[in-house]
Parts: C-alpha cells; sequence; structure tokens
C-alpha cells in the first residue's frame, strides 16, 4: 500500500520570482511540505535569520529549548521539530489528519 506525499516545489522564473497566486493554487492542495530548487532562493531565506529557533517557539508557544531546529543545506529545505501538546488523537488534539499545522507560517515574510 502506498501512502501520498504532496510535496509543493516552487520554481522561480528567473528575474521575477514566485507568482503569488501560483503559489496559494499549490497551498490550497494541502501539501505535506514545501521546497525550493534553487540554492540562490535558500540561500537567501538563510541569510536573512528570520527562520530561526526563536520564531517556531514564539509562533507554535513552546520553549525554544524544548524544540529541535535544523538546517538541510543539501536539500534547501529547513525543519522544525515541536513536541506535542497533547498526546496524538487526544481531546485537544489539533493534528487529527496526521497534517502538521503549517498556519503560523503563513504570515512569516523574509526580507528577500
Amino acid at each position: 500500500m502506498s501512502k501520498e506525499i504532496r510535496p509543493l516545489s516552487t520554481s522561480a522564473i528567473l528575474g521575477y520570482g514566485f507568482p503569488e497566486a501560483s503559489l496559494k493554487a499549490g497551498l490550497d492542495r494541502d501539501p505535506h511540505f514545501i521546497g525550493v530548487d534553487d540554492a540562490e532562493t535558500f540561500r537567501r531565506v538563510t541569510a536573512t535569520g528570520v527562520l530561526c529557533p526563536a520564531l517556531f517557539a514564539r509562533l507554535y508557544n513552546v520553549a525554544e529549548e524544548h524544540g529541535l531546529f535544523t538546517r538541510y543545506d543539501a536539500a534547501f529545505a529547513f525543519k522544525a521539530t515541536l513536541p506535542r501538546l497533547v498526546p496524538s488523537d487526544d481531546f485537544g488534539d489539533t493534528d487529527v489528519f496526521a497534517r502538521q499545522q503549517h498556519a503560523p507560517l503563513l504570515d512569516v515574510d523574509p526580507p528577500i
């Protein structure tokens, strides 16, 4: 039995960037993760310092020392691992569809 994995891979148009309508359409498909396909975008986002442990702690209301933030240069990716506030499938669990909760990240706008 294979499980569906829905990536959203953005591809920039040289000198233009990512069309906002295209990005929103991709987000409407409920992707499991978002990746960039070019080192330059990853480098620029990394250089801003916006994606960091303090940001995820603030957005997800957890102590910074309880989370794990990792940058994967070879994959042009960032990963934040945060503790569950309630056990899986317990009363109050907001992850009942086995999807991670990315809504707080929608307002993050790295100045690139």
